[in-house]
């Protein structure tokens, strides 16, 4: 009878540990699905940022051509020169912090290329619009999420309009 009883003790604990293991692994199964789909979403979420970003370049009139109050969809050369010595000046902080507030750390650029020597298709003129890359950036505490663009650039000074590049690079800081 004693043996009995220890017999199926012991599969009584045997069926517990059995239940546990499948408990456990499922349990570790699920956390790195849900850990997988986190991370998924937390990637989507900065690449849309960086859209954002762009939409607001976008739609910033004053880098537009306008004439005669009519805003036109292609970027003004000279006033994408004007708008980059504006962001650049560090001792005239006044006004800024709206653009800081909607670029935030993040590099935009806007690479000019003469699309009438297709056998040079260099750029011709780079432009750096917003620097505010973080103090202690590093391929390790930052990832960098980018978007790129075509948009047209018209040169007054020169009557064309030309193929400009845009590069819009976002940091975020490493979870």
């Amino acid at each position: 009878m004693q043996k009995k009883a220890q017999v199926k003790f012991g599969e009584s604990i045997a069926i517990i540990i059995i239940v546990y293991i499948v408990l456990m692994s499922g349990l570790i199964w699920y956390n790195n699905i849900s850990k997988t789909e986190i991370n998924k979403m937390y990637m989507d979420d900065q690449a849309e940022r960086a859209f954002e970003k762009y939409t607001y370049i976008d739609n910033l009139d004053l880098l537009h051509i306008s004439q005669r109050g009519i805003v036109d969809n292609e970027f003004d050369k000279n006033s994408l020169i004007a708008f980059s010595n504006y962001t650049k000046d560090n001792n005239n902080l006044g006004g800024k912090e709206h653009i800081r507030k909607q670029l935030g750390e993040s590099v935009v650029t806007v690479k000019i290329y003469n699309y009438t020597s297709i056998e040079s298709f260099n750029p011709y003129f780079n432009l750096t619009l917003y620097n505010n890359t973080p103090k202690d950036y590093s391929a390790k505490t930052y990832d960098k999420n980018s978007y790129k663009t075509l948009v047209a650039v018209v040169d007054s000074n020169e009557q064309r309009v030309d193929i400009g590049l845009l590069e819009i690079y976002v940091f975020v800081k490493k979870r």
